[in-house]
C-alpha cells in the first residue's frame, strides 16, 4: 500500500495535478485520499487495484 501512496504523491507533483482533479478521475474524496495518505484511513482492495491501473495507463 505504501508503494500506491507514493505513486500518487509522484504523479500529482510530477504532472502538478491539483488533487481534487486526481481525486475526481480516481473516484475518491481529497478528505479521503489526504486521510488514506496520513493511515488514518484504509482503502478496499478493489479501489487500490483500480487507482494502481489508473496510474499505470500513465507509467507511473
Amino acid at each position: 500500500m505504501n508503494e500506491l501512496k507514493e505513486r500518487c504523491r509522484k504523479f500529482i507533483d510530477e504532472l502538478n495535478l491539483p488533487v481534487t482533479s486526481f481525486c475526481m478521475n480516481v473516484g475518491l474524496s481529497p478528505s479521503f485520499y489526504y486521510k488514506w495518505q496520513r493511515g488514518e484511513r484504509n482503502m478496499s482492495n478493489e479501489k487500490e487495484k483500480h487507482i494502481s491501473e489508473y496510474l499505470m495507463k500513465y507509467g507511473f
